[in-house]
């Protein structure tokens, strides 16, 4: 779809996706919901957890994540 039909640019899109998102304290976000959110691919979200772009993730139940809490200091919106 061209930027004509949407009304949006890529970025501004990204930005949209992230103020949505507004990240569940319990709630676990895997690598491919991180990759949604960030629109990139998911072996992106392997390397920024590998150069520490990302902090390191929880792992519960054997399922391992960023929790709502990290996700939501990340992008800059926790309240603490």
């Amino acid at each position: 779809m061209s930027r004509a039909s949407t009304g949006l640019s890529k970025a501004e899109k990204r930005r949209a996706r992230l103020q949505e998102a507004h990240p569940h304290p319990y709630a676990l976000y895997r690598t491919g919901r991180l990759a949604e959110l960030f629109d990139v691919d998911p072996s992106t979200i392997w390397k920024w957890r590998k150069t520490g772009v990302l902090p390191p993730f929880k792992e519960i139940a054997g399922v391992r994540g960023l929790t709502g809490k990290q996700l939501a200091k990340l992008l800059g919106d926790d309240d603490d």
